[in-house]
């Protein structure tokens, strides 16, 4: 059973976390993750991929930690 989402406060949920990456690009990581079959476990490591690549000042030296997400 499907539920029904807020988009406008979930939107405001990813911001109030800092999460500006994912939600500036959830549509289309959503998208990709269906046309390529993702499981969950691959989707939840691009949206941390690109939340990584949207703020990589915020994310100092952790960011080298996420080198594998240039290549996706």
């Amino acid at each position: 059973m499907s539920q029904i989402i807020d988009e406008q406060y979930f939107s405001s949920t990813l911001g109030r976390l800092k999460l500006t990456g994912i939600r500036d690009n959830l549509d289309n990581l959503l998208d990709v993750a269906s046309k390529e079959k993702l499981s969950y476990r691959e989707l939840v490591y691009r949206l941390c991929c690109e939340e990584v690549r949207h703020e990589p000042h915020s994310h100092g030296s952790e960011h080298s930690s996420f080198s594998l997400c240039q290549n996706i």
